[in-house]
Formats: structure tokens, sequence, C-alpha cells
């Protein structure tokens, strides 16, 4: 259950951004992380989202190999949140 559940958060973070991408080339959106707009100020967007999906997946693989009896716990949270973000990037996309 555990792989399966890595196997999905780490997608969802490709796919976080991989829309996030093309939500940005959008007029009149902009990303609500302010941590991550701020890394986009600094490095650009491409640069910027490179970075902070190796974060999230670097977060992935710990709470994986790391969070022991509650690694399926912790992935499923980081899962279902992810996948509320992509589902909000691709609402942003179709306005």
């Amino acid at each position: 259950m555990n792989e399966i559940l890595l196997g999905l958060a780490i997608a969802l973070q490709i796919g976080d951004g991989v829309t996030t991408y093309f939500a940005l080339q959008k007029q009149g959106v902009r990303e609500r992380n302010p941590i991550v707009r701020r890394l986009f100020g600094k490095v650009g967007i491409v640069r910027g989202l490179v970075l902070a999906k190796c974060f999230g997946v670097a977060v992935c693989w710990a709470a994986y190999a790391y969070a022991g009896p509650f690694a399926v716990y912790t992935l499923g949270f980081i899962v279902a949140l992810y996948a509320v973000v992509v589902i909000n990037n691709l609402k942003s996309l179709c306005r």
C-alpha cells in the first residue's frame, strides 16, 4: 500500500508542477503559495517549479522511508492534499 501511495504522491507532485506552469501562463493567474511565489521571483518559474517539486518528491520519499507505521497516513495526507491542488490548478486552466 505504501508503494502505491508513494507513486501517487510523486505523480501528483509532477501533475502539480505541470498544471501550475500552464496555469501561470494565463492572464490573471498567480501562485497562491507565498514561499513558492517568492522562489519564482528569485529564480524564475521553471527553475522554481523544478526546485519546489524536487523538494516535494524528497518529502514524499522521506515519509515513505522514515514514517514507519505512520507512512500510510502521511502519504495518504500528501495524496489527498495534492489531489485538491491539482484539481484547483485544472479549474484555473479551464476558466
